[in-house]
């Protein structure tokens, strides 16, 4: 392959210009931009929304004089794999994509092939003739983050596999089911619906009771762990309040999927000027699809502040909302990051009290724990929908309050079951070597191996999301929640029935039935709730014996309700004061959505490929 030399005709901006595809406004504003930071100026084009990437791909092909190849349709043979390191590859900006019959070594390259390249790759596949196709760097970072995916633990792996019911008929099958069992609670003799009740009743208060103790025990131990991080903050000379010196904070990355008008646009520029964090050290990058010409446009008109970048993702991937942050993942040049939604509104300090708890705990580690596995991620403690007092709001609150998003402690630690992809902080190194936050949505940290596991805490903040989510969103997003406790719980069933060691700990019964305490309370409410409305319906016309049966099982009901109700608004106004307390009241019809979500999760979940 002849390599031409790069006179001043042939430069990409020169040819995109010629081309049609960009301003000279736009090429001068890249090229100063390059002057000043150094890198790609066709990075830098694509960076600021001024091309997409096909625009790119076609002038790169045209100055090397080579074809283009799209790494995400057409990734690299997997059998390369075990020739090359892919990740020292891609550090130089190249990777091997095939191997043709006729042994020539095709390479997708990021950078001007030319005789140091060709060598480069000559190392590694000794007399071979070699084939390059222009990339883009974005591709490369795409198959770096594929291959870190590939080397994450085995239940992160472990994505639910598609089955030949669909969902649509797992959802009929439901209905059915659901249909039948109130017909036989309607149908069913009195005695055998107070028998039921007798028995399922005291169960449920158990199952209730274990839910409280462990929502009060992590309450105790989160105003522990504050405590001992704030003595150990004083102790290392460094104030509890979040770093303020802005010359001493680390990059940050924030991620906002965009898709919308110039309106649109403009709003999401303003929320991210609105954080108070240095923009010399902001790096918040917007992630668009590529053929969605009407956003980029938009992007371009706005003409975001230099520290705002375009990201163009490939359709597919971004109508999957953690694939499309897993590009930006990719090119996130942060310590941490974290992504928002196109309508969501964090605290203005939100990342500096993040910054303040990642940078804390590896002080501590350094100081006192150097064995333990570094923070990986801060889920912001409160989330609110609309506005303070809405429905949706109200559900979260009764989630924390009653520990309903932790999984029970496994060794005296609560595993988070909120797999949420939007306002949870992560260390960019860990989570890309966790294999990013499709990986974490599967599962990652669900584990009851300490090996496996990410290591999460709270972040004392709040995210407000404009538009209130509907009541079917919430369903799923509880049924994913759901599968995650049944996950555990199935994981540390197995260890126990199989007599493994985990980290030097032994399961024991108490926390296998512990673990399915949860699971079977959310599956067995909305099934006590119709046996008791029938028995209550139909209770005038019981003999006396079964009065005295039948009311067993409802009176532990009620009072399993009134414990839970009692607790949580207990714990709720002791975290967030007492209006909070007051969502509690929606404790009960917030359980049959909890009810309806496990049911879900039995019935559907199991037939789709990935969480909801």
């Amino acid at each position: 392959m002849t390599v031409e030399p790069d006179v001043a005709g042939n430069r990409i901006g020169s040819q995109l210009i010629a081309a049609g595809r960009l301003d000279e406004a736009a090429l001068q504003a890249a090229l100063d931009h390059q002057q000043e930071v150094g890198g790609y100026l066709g990075q830098h084009l694509l960076e600021s929304g001024s091309i997409n990437r096909a625009d790119l791909l076609e002038a790169l092909a045209r100055q090397w004089d080579v074809t283009t190849r799209d790494l995400d349709r057409e990734p690299p043979e997997p059998r390369l794999a075990a020739i090359v390191d892919v990740a020292e590859t891609i550090e130089l900006g190249w990777v091997a994509c095939e191997l043709t019959e006729n042994g020539v070594v095709i390479v997708a390259t990021s950078v001007r092939p030319g005789p140091d390249l060709l060598e480069e790759v000559q190392e590694l596949f000794p007399g071979m003739p070699v084939e390059f196709v222009a990339c883009t760097q974005r591709d490369l970072d795409h198959v770096a983050v594929r291959a870190r995916s590939a080397q994450t633990p085995a239940l992160a792996r472990d994505r639910l596999t598609d089955r030949p019911r669909s969902a649509a008929a797992s959802v009929a099958v439901g209905v059915i089911l659901a249909a039948g069992s109130v017909a036989l609670t309607v149908l069913a003799p009195l005695a055998v619906l107070a028998t039921v009740l007798a028995v399922a009743g005291p169960l449920f208060l158990v199952a209730v009771l274990v839910q409280c103790r462990a929502a009060i025990a992590l309450a105790v131990r989160e105003v522990a762990v504050e405590r001992e991080a704030a003595e150990f903050r004083r102790a290392v000379g460094e104030s509890g309040a979040p770093i303020q010196h802005d010359a001493l904070l680390p990059a940050y990355s924030v991620l906002v999927p965009v898709s919308g008008p110039r309106e649109t646009v403009e709003r999401i520029v303003r929320r991210l000027e609105g954080i108070d964090y240095p923009s010399s050290r902001l790096d918040a990058i917007l992630l668009v699809a590529d053929d969605d010409d009407r956003t980029l446009a938009a992007v371009r008109e706005v003409a975001p502040p230099a520290w705002v970048r375009v990201l163009s993702v490939p359709p597919h991937r971004f109508r999957e909302p953690a694939l499309a942050c897993d590009d930006g993942l990719a090119m996130a040049r942060g310590r941490y990051v974290v992504a928002y939604a196109s309508d969501e509104v964090p605290d203005p300090d939100q990342l500096r009290r993040a910054v303040d708890l990642f940078e804390a705990d590896l002080i501590e580690n350094l100081e006192r724990q150097p064995h333990r596995a570094p923070l990986a991620g801060l889920r912001t403690r409160h989330r609110v929908w609309g506005r303070d007092g809405s429905v949706a709001t109200g559900g979260e609150v009764v989630e924390t309050a009653l520990a309903l998003d932790r999984a029970y402690p496994w060794r005296g630690e609560f595993t988070e079951l909120a797999r949420d992809l939007l306002s949870t902080h992560f260390n960019s190194h860990v989570l890309r070597r966790a294999g990013g936050w499709q990986a974490y949505l599967d599962g990652v940290g669900s584990s009851p191996n300490e090996h496996a596991a990410l290591r999460m805490a709270t972040l004392q903040s709040t995210s407000r999301r404009i538009d209130v989510p509907g009541l079917w969103s919430s369903v799923r997003r509880r049924a994913d929640r759901s599968a995650i406790a049944a996950r555990i719980a199935g994981a540390r069933a197995r260890v126990w029935l199989l007599n493994l060691d985990f980290g030097g700990h032994r399961v024991t019964l108490r926390q296998v039935l512990l673990g399915f305490s949860a699971p079977l309370l959310f599956l067995g409410y909305p099934v006590l709730i119709a046996a008791a409305t029938s028995y209550g319906i139909r209770w005038s016309v019981a003999r006396d014996d079964t009065l005295a049966t039948g009311g067993v099982g409802v009176s532990s009901l009620v009072l399993a309700v009134a414990v839970a109700v009692i607790v949580a608004a207990v714990l709720a106004a002791w975290r967030q004061g007492l209006p909070a307390a007051g969502h509690m009241v929606l404790l009960p019809v917030h359980w049959l959505v909890r009810g309806a979500a496990a049911w879900y999760a039995v019935l559907v979940l199991p037939h789709r490929r990935r969480p909801s």
